[in-house]
């Protein structure tokens, strides 16, 4: 009998040591992705630290490779129509992406980008010219980026895992756009 045990058991290892686990991946018009493509994702987005006292909005533009997989390389990032909100109300805001490419993956059908690094600058209104910040904020974690339609994707709503700004609680939110809008996908 322990022997049948014991076959059995191996043969269940062998199985499924030999049957991978399905994994998502990215698709153009739903067929695998066999190269590396270019999107970009825009649209407003907010960051505030957990309770609204200090935070940021702003319209993000993103440029993303996606590549074979599920592996994706955020390698440009930039904001416009940066505002302070909260304490930091009334101020203008510069953002700067640190540390690019930000590695993304897909997880569980969403996009998981991580170690991201971003610090905004704000200023007086009477600083039009952005030469002396009075205050900044460094906001660092992973963002999920959740897609409308997973199998077309024309936008994303992200929100923060782990993020902080400036070493407490921080929550990222906003909804971007996806370029070209439904032509990948996950799978």
């Amino acid at each position: 009998m322990k022997k049948v045990v014991l076959l059995v058991s191996m043969a269940l290892a062998v199985v499924t040591f030999a049957v991978p686990a399905a994994s998502a991946a990215w698709t153009h018009a739903g067929t695998p992705l066999g190269s590396n493509a270019e999107v970009t994702f825009s649209g407003p987005s907010n960051i505030e630290l957990v309770g609204g006292a200090v935070g940021v909005h702003a319209i993000v533009h993103a440029k993303v490779t996606l590549e074979p997989g599920n592996t994706a390389k955020v390698t440009a990032f930039d904001d416009t129509n940066c505002t302070g909100t909260g304490q930091l109300n009334g101020l203008t805001c510069t953002g700067t992406a640190e540390n690019l490419p930000w590695i993304a993956h897909i997880e569980g059908g969403k996009i998981k980008i991580t170690n991201i690094k971003l610090t905004n600058h704000y200023y007086s209104p009477l600083d039009p010219g952005h030469t002396a910040p009075v205050t900044t904020t460094v906001l660092t974690g992973n963002i999920l980026a959740t897609p409308n339609n997973p199998k077309s994707i024309s936008s994303v709503s992200l929100a923060g895992e782990g993020t902080t700004m400036n070493g407490m609680p921080g929550l990222f939110g906003g909804t971007l756009g996806v370029a070209p809008a439904g032509t990948y996908g996950i799978e």
